[in-house]
């Protein structure tokens, strides 16, 4: 499984959040990070392909693989496992 997380995160929490991902869905989990400010999320998409994407923002954007709303990654308060509970439905 291939999940693109799409936020406006530096490289130093991108990489805390996906060992997160992988910690808690599987390490056979791949997860690539983009950022907002730096990449064009859509032909990202196109290039990576993924299985799933999981949105650390509120932005929106025309995805054509599922989206999950990731907030929580950030703000576990928001619900965290829930995060990982809606990656999972799609392994």
């Amino acid at each position: 499984m291939k999940i693109m997380m799409v936020g406006g995160i530096n490289d130093k929490k991108a990489d805390k959040l996906i060992g997160a991902i992988k910690k808690n869905c599987g390490n056979e989990i791949e997860v690539v990070n983009v950022n907002i400010f730096t990449q064009k999320p859509l032909e990202e998409e196109a290039k990576e392909n993924p299985d799933v994407i999981v949105m650390l923002n509120k932005q929106s954007f025309s995805f054509k693989a599922p989206v999950i709303d990731g907030l929580g990654l950030i703000y576990p308060q928001m619900g965290e496992k829930k995060v990982y509970e809606e990656i999972k439905k799609h392994l």
